[in-house]
């Protein structure tokens, strides 16, 4: 947890955050806990509430089909593979940081509610 209204997730080995969760009426993050099967990350915050995140914010929950598990481990083994390039660090460091993420998510519902009939 931490004082800039956010939650972080590090791996490990690494310096970075691998996620970063925020919310708009999120505080001051105090306490931090995973799930026992580590899938899911729980926060309290200031304002009294409680929120459960995905520990893997991209990862798809739920039953998969095995053409769609080999899709997720050959994008993995691709990141793997070329994290060195210019390129693909860019795009893996930009996913981290919030405003983007928060752009993206805005303009995703923009354009649902947009795509959506008002009627359905």
């Amino acid at each position: 947890g931490s004082y800039d209204r956010s939650l972080r997730i590090f791996s490990v080995s690494g310096g970075h955050s691998r996620e970063v969760y925020t919310t708009k009426r999120m505080q001051r993050v105090f306490a931090v806990r995973f799930s026992g099967d580590a899938t899911y990350v729980f926060s309290g915050s200031d304002d009294m509430n409680v929120r459960c995140w995905k520990a893997k914010a991209s990862e798809q929950l739920g039953i998969r089909l095995p053409r769609e598990k080999h899709k997720q481990a050959y994008n993995d083994a691709l990141l793997e593979r070329y994290k060195h390039m210019p390129e693909v660090r860019g795009v893996v460091l930009h996913s981290r940081s919030v405003l983007p993420r928060r752009r993206a998510w805005l303009r995703c519902v923009s354009l649902c509610c947009v795509a959506w009939p008002a009627g359905s």
